[in-house]
């Protein structure tokens, strides 16, 4: 009797881990975020691409990415967090911007779905954008 009652313990314990990895993992997972044609505060439209850059990579480099100009236009982003990378593309013009997704490591993207942590990452990003591009202009 006390071996089948262990034996359903141990089971039970199974169970619920079972249970609780697959509500985690649904909760761990959301569908890729990505702004796209995000527009620009007003005044941006009186600034040149060059300008309108700058205040693309002084936001993005407070929050912790490293952003590369690769044509008036066009910025390249990498962040590094712990064992995670986010790399992503940053599309603009003097009235709107999108950031689209390149690659990542660490981050479970399987074509549609990635960590929320990246979806978190590129919110405050677009965020720290718009009030840096308002700012300084």
């Amino acid at each position: 009797m006390q071996m089948r009652s262990g034996l359903f313990n141990v089971c039970g314990v199974w169970l619920l881990s079972l249970c609780v990895l697959a509500c985690t993992a649904e909760f761990y997972t959301r569908p890729l975020y990505q702004v796209k044609e995000a527009p620009l505060a007003f005044a941006a439209e009186r600034a040149n691409l060059y300008q309108i850059g700058a205040s693309i990579k002084r936001a993005g480099v407070a929050m912790g990415w490293h952003m590369q100009l690769v044509k008036p236009g066009l910025i390249l982003g990498t962040l590094n967090a712990r064992r995670h990378q986010a790399k992503i593309s940053i599309a603009f013009t003097q009235t709107h911007y999108s950031i689209v997704y390149d690659s990542s490591e660490g981050l479970d993207y399987d074509g549609t779905m990635i960590q929320s942590k990246y979806n978190d990452w590129i919110r405050r990003l677009s965020n720290a954008i718009q009030s840096q591009v308002y700012l300084n202009q």
